[in-house]
Parts: structure tokens; C-alpha cells; sequence
């Protein structure tokens, strides 16, 4: 699950369990980015939750970057460390509140991916025009394997 570190002393990762949409009620994190802060790029720690969002307790497997064009369209490209691996990833690019926080459901979804270390949406993804107020949200989700080399 994608975590961003603050910045300034400024929260920028909020969890899940904040939401009130489907499958909310689990450990995992969202963050805010405009589109100018993912023009610059925004990254952060990959982790796979084994304490929820106490991130002491979770295993930090590799970073995450997002990006945006000029157009607004938006890249995400996991990073894993060795012996991780991607099994599948899932992006959730959307406007406040979630409505669904199952992987499945999500933007961008990648399943049966054959443990690669790195991998990148191959479509950017159009950050969304959000109103009445609400804000654009990014979720970064992977299924992470340990690899054996013999």
C-alpha cells in the first residue's frame, strides 16, 4: 500500500478507514495531490501492512511515483527492492469521498502480473475535474510476492 511521507510537518497520507464507502473499514492510506504538486511528482514508501497503519509494524517492500503531464494525465510506476515482486497493482484516482475502497473496483487495476519489479500504468490516467468542493484522492495498491532465485 502507498504511503506519502509529510511534508513540512503536512499530513499527506489519511487512512482508509476514514472513508465510509465499500471495503473502507481496512487499514491503507489515500492521499490529496493537486495537479500541479503530481506535475512536479509526488512518491513515496511501499509498504505491505502487517501492523495496518501503524507503519513500524509494516515492511517497507519499495517506492511508489506519481506523475502528471502537461495534459493532466497521470502515471504511477512501482519501484519494488529485491527478492520483492508485483503480483498485480491497482490505482484509484477519483474526487472525494470514495465511494469503494475494494482494489477491484478501483481506476486502474492489473492483476496476474509476472513478478515484475517495476511497473508503470501503460495508459496515464486523466486526474479528474472534482465540484462542489470535494477534491481529487490517489490510492496506490499492490499485491507484493517474495521471489526465490535458486
Amino acid at each position: 500500500m502507498g504511503y506519502q511521507n509529510p511534508v513540512g510537518g503536512v499530513q499527506k497520507s489519511f487512512t482508509l478507514d476514514t472513508q465510509s464507502g465499500v471495503g473502507c473499514n481496512r487499514a491503507g492510506w489515500y492521499t490529496t495531490p493537486t495537479l500541479a504538486e503530481l506535475q512536479g511528482g509526488i512518491s513515496g514508501p511501499l509498504y505491505v501492512l502487517l501492523g495496518g497503519n501503524d507503519i513500524s509494524q509494516d515492511v517497507n517492500v519499495g517506492i511508489w511515483v506519481a506523475t502528471a503531464n502537461a495534459l493532466g494525465r497521470v502515471t504511477v510506476t512501482y519501484l519494488l527492492n529485491p527478492p520483492y515482486a508485483l503480483t498485480a497493482v491497482h490505482v484509484d484516482l477519483a474526487c472525494l469521498h470514495i465511494d469503494d475502497c475494494t482494489p477491484a473496483q478501483y481506476t486502474y487495476n492489473a492483476g496476474a502480473i509476472p513478478q515484475l519489479p517495476t511497473w508503470s500504468n501503460p495508459t496515464p490516467l486523466a486526474y479528474p475535474a472534482c465540484s462542489g468542493g470535494s477534491v481529487a484522492y490517489l490510492v496506490v495498491q499492490a499485491a507484493v510476492a517474495r521471489f526465490q532465485v535458486s
